[in-house]
């Protein structure tokens, strides 16, 4: 079922309860007032944006604080792209939201060539022709695809492994100069394109091994953000793990760092879960699930 086919189901199993209540001579509800006011809301794009973005956030958009709805409305203002403003909005839960609009606010008028992937517009119009997008495609199946066509498009060898973040980076034309952006809660990186191509601000998460693996794999998020929603102009990266953009950016993520046909090769090389990991400098964990999917991921990319 798609977005659409869902949000037509529910529309029309509310509005029948709702009749057979006033059916009942029980019209003057709550509930009727409620579902008034959503119907009106859904008619006027800011108002359905801004009502959808209180809602990922657990609230009700019609009894938020001013202070929730000035952080939407600002939210609103930077990421023009519904979806990534959702997201934006909810992957904020648990954290300064002022002072995460801030970071996001100083990355999107920073013209610094340090954050640039200068090749990284071509590839994807090369990969968007390759591999089309289909309708109703899973998340995990448009990233996947993506992933390998990204791969080929890049030469890659299946036992091609990228160290850290810059070497990634560099790959996609970064410059030397490449480097983290302030640490801040609530976001992992943050995708722009720019008229000099797309700029990716990967979130500073510190100097430890974990961390390094976190740089790494954010990285190939946002790049895969970038190949599945090129329409899009700026976008969060971040730790959201039901969100349709986000889930797409981890599958790809997963099979353009550690590509499932090498990880079964090495696994049947008898090399263990952690050994494989340390190869591709990704975490074990992400090693167990391209184990664990290796036959959706196989059937996605046919």
């Amino acid at each position: 079922m798609t977005r659409a086919e869902g949000e037509s189901w529910l529309a029309t199993f509310i509005q029948d309860v709702l009749d057979r209540l006033s059916a009942r001579g029980i019209g003057d509800t709550s509930a009727h007032l409620r579902w008034d006011r959503v119907r009106a809301s859904s008619k006027v794009d800011e108002e359905k944006a801004l009502c959808e973005a209180a809602g990922s956030l657990g609230l009700d958009p019609y009894q938020i604080s001013d202070e929730i709805a000035s952080f939407i409305e600002e939210a609103e203002g930077l990421f023009l792209d519904r979806e990534a403003l959702i997201e934006f909005v909810s992957g904020s839960i648990g954290t300064d939201k002022e002072k995460l609009l801030g970071w996001v606010r100083r990355m999107a008028k920073t013209a610094a060539g340090s954050y640039r992937l200068a090749e990284l517009r071509d590839i994807v119009a090369d990969v968007t022709t390759v591999a089309p997008t289909r309708d109703g495609e899973p998340a995990w199946a448009l990233g996947y695809r993506r992933a390998r066509s990204m791969r080929r498009a890049c030469e890659l060898e299946q036992n091609h492994r990228f160290t850290s973040f810059k070497h990634l980076a560099e790959r996609f034309g970064a410059g030397q100069s490449y480097s983290l952006a302030p640490k801040v809660d609530g976001i992992n990186a943050l995708r722009r394109e720019r008229p000099d191509g797309v700029h990716v601000h990967l979130r500073n998460h510190g100097d430890s091994a974990e961390a390094r693996t976190s740089h790494l794999f954010a990285m190939a998020r946002a790049i895969g953000d970038a190949a599945c929603f090129p329409e899009t102009k700026i976008a969060p990266i971040n730790g959201l793990q039901h969100a349709y953009r986000q889930s797409a950016g981890r599958a790809f993520a997963a099979e353009f760092l550690a590509p499932v046909d090498e990880v079964m090769s090495m696994q049947n090389d008898k090399r263990d879960i952690f050994s494989i990991a340390n190869e591709f400098a990704v975490s074990p964990t992400l090693i167990e699930r391209q184990i664990e999917n290796k036959t959706r991921i196989s059937q996605a990319c046919i």
